[in-house]
């Protein structure tokens, strides 16, 4: 059912509206028009006239009414008919012609989604680990935090024209499922002793980055209250406001600022913007959603065992369900955790619906996009997990291997983006295919992970095993690597 669209939004989109028919009038040149396109979500294409549209999921919750919405402007707008899983827990799609992106952004309202700051110079997507709130090793659920930074920096005005993009990551424990380590925030569940008891916080961790000069994040404070978490993020962010280079673009991330400087000034600047919020008397919103603050426990409290002897025994010569258990099921002391496994993180429209169908019929449930370009379904019964399997595999969705080898990660590349330099679709493609055909006893090698980015922003992410798009100019002819 259509949700209500807040005035906000609706003028949000109508000012897009005019804004396209003044560049196509002329009115406005492109360069201009680009700055506001981007700040909505939506990119231009090595194509000429088209565009690709993203859609940002803090978290990468999702439900089954949002599945339909994109599985609905998918199919209407979007000629290639999928939609693609990003690593920043992001679905985007291709191919949109820009009379109707308006259309687009209005559907997608309707549904509780936006593509607001998808893009641009902007605070981007703000992910969590997609184990968040069912993890075994997590000391608490980051997804709450997550959402309430995501949804107050949203249109937020220290947030629309900073001198580069933005990122923040929230992982529940040393794992670092969230990968602090690359991004502008990192923020780390983390806890402390006070008297017997245990207290709750975040390890956080600034000015991390990849691109052509990447940097691992520093570490800024040990332990951050949960109070702090906005006021922290808005600091750093005026900071880098005031102090990114605007001139030179591969210079414009805060990766630089914090080399410049140093952490030692740049924890004291951050100090004095945050005195001068508190000066000011600046209130910050209340936790997002129904989640409850962690309380102070025992140092000693054991962690809850799973017992996996509860669940359904495997059926005798089903070896697909037995491998799609093992390799995509994550077992917890009730429920479990199900990866579906995407082909270079692509899910078509009749899969999407399928999913959404899934969702509905073996909920109460929860689905998230993953950074490993899959989605994963969390609270899955013991009694219904073969009859998942097999609803699964009735849409097509039943791939065993989710983060294995053949679980392939790669960037839209020169299909389609106008920064690549080479086809990574392309690349993975033939590298999942070699696995088939070729290797087929390799395809659920565990710890080694296959990325594929078409350009030096690593789109895909680091990996010991990676391939990322160079150029060179022997001889003044340009080579593609």
């Amino acid at each position: 059912m259509a949700k209500t669209i807040p005035e906000e939004l609706i003028k949000e989109i109508a000012a897009f509206g005019r804004e396209v028919k003044r560049l196509q009038n002329n009115e406005i040149p492109e360069e201009k028009f680009k700055k506001f396109r981007l700040q909505q979500g939506v990119y231009g294409q090595r194509q000429k006239g088209v565009q690709m549209v993203r859609v940002k999921i803090p978290s990468g919750i999702l439900n089954s009414e949002k599945l339909r919405a994109l599985a609905e402007v998918i199919e209407d707008y979007s000629p290639p008919g999928k939609g693609h899983v990003t690593t920043r827990q992001d679905v985007q799609f291709h191919f949109v012609k820009l009379d109707n992106i308006t259309t687009v952004l209005t559907k997608l309202a309707e549904a509780g989604l936006t593509t607001r700051e998808a893009c641009g110079n902007t605070v981007r997507n703000v992910t969590s680990c997609h184990l968040a709130g069912v993890c075994q090793t997590e000391l608490f659920n980051v997804s709450p935090y997550a959402e309430t930074v995501a949804y107050h920096l949203l249109r937020n005005p220290i947030n629309q024209d900073l001198p580069r993009k933005f990122k923040i990551s929230f992982s529940g424990c040393r794992s670092e499922c969230g990968m602090a380590a690359i991004h502008d925030i990192g923020f780390i569940a983390e806890s402390r002793a006070q008297n017997g008891m245990l207290e709750y916080g975040f390890r956080t961790y600034v000015g991390g980055g990849l691109g052509s000069s990447p940097r691992l994040a520093k570490l800024y404070s040990e332990f951050l209250p949960f109070e702090d978490i906005l006021p922290t993020c808005e600091a750093i962010l005026k900071i880098f406001d005031a102090n990114g280079d605007r001139k030179t673009r591969s210079k414009a991330r805060m990766k630089f600022v914090l080399e410049k400087w140093g952490i030692e000034k740049f924890k004291a600047e951050v100090a004095k913007e945050i005195a001068n919020f508190t000066e000011m008397g600046k209130v910050y919103p209340p936790l997002r959603g129904a989640a409850v603050i962690p309380l102070p426990m025992s140092v000693t409290t054991p962690a809850v065992a799973v017992n996996k002897s509860a669940w359904p025994s495997h059926p005798p010569g089903h070896s697909d369900y037995e491998k799609w258990v093992r390799t995509n099921v994550t077992f917890g002391p009730k429920t479990s955790s199900v990866q579906i496994k995407l082909t270079l993180g692509d899910i078509t429209v009749e899969e999407l619906r399928g999913l959404a169908d899934i969702v509905d019929q073996f909920g109460p449930m929860e689905i998230r996009a993953t950074h490993q370009q899959n989605f994963i379904l969390h609270g899955i019964r013991p009694e219904v997990l073969l009859e998942l399997y097999t609803a699964l595999d009735q849409v097509g969705l039943s791939g065993s291997g989710a983060e294995k080898a053949v679980d392939v990660i790669a960037c839209p590349g020169a299909d389609s983006c106008q920064l690549a330099l080479t086809s990574s679709m392309g690349v993975g493609a033939a590298i999942v295919d070699t696995f088939a055909k070729e290797l087929p006893d390799y395809e659920d090698v565990d710890g080694l992970r296959i990325r594929i980015s078409g350009c030096p922003n690593s789109c895909a992410h680091p990996t010991p095993f990676g391939r990322r798009g160079q150029c060179r100019y022997p001889r003044a002819r340009k080579t593609e690597t």
